[in-house]
């Protein structure tokens, strides 16, 4: 089954130019056409939105506890106010 360019991008709310490029960078012959239609295969490729939603709730905090943690030495040398997080 093959799904038009615009219908793919409108889904997933990325711009018909990045999906392109995304896909070119892939190795898939796409052209910049909102008419243009993609295979399966390459809608799959695209649907990394789906595959970052896909992520456990624990594994999301655990992404920003670590993210946070990365954070707060840079904040301190600029002089900054941190209130740091309990350790979870």
């Amino acid at each position: 089954m093959s799904i038009r360019l615009n219908n793919v991008t409108r889904d997933l709310n990325v711009g018909i130019q990045t999906a392109v490029e995304f896909l070119q960078k892939k190795g898939f012959a796409v052209e910049s056409n909102p008419n243009a239609k993609i295979t399966d295969e390459q809608y799959a490729k695209v649907n990394f939105r789906r595959r970052q939603a896909a992520l456990s709730y624990p594994e999301k905090v655990r992404q920003l506890v670590e993210l946070q943690k990365r954070l707060v030495p840079i904040y301190a040398m600029r002089g900054k106010v941190i209130v740091p997080w309990a350790d979870v």
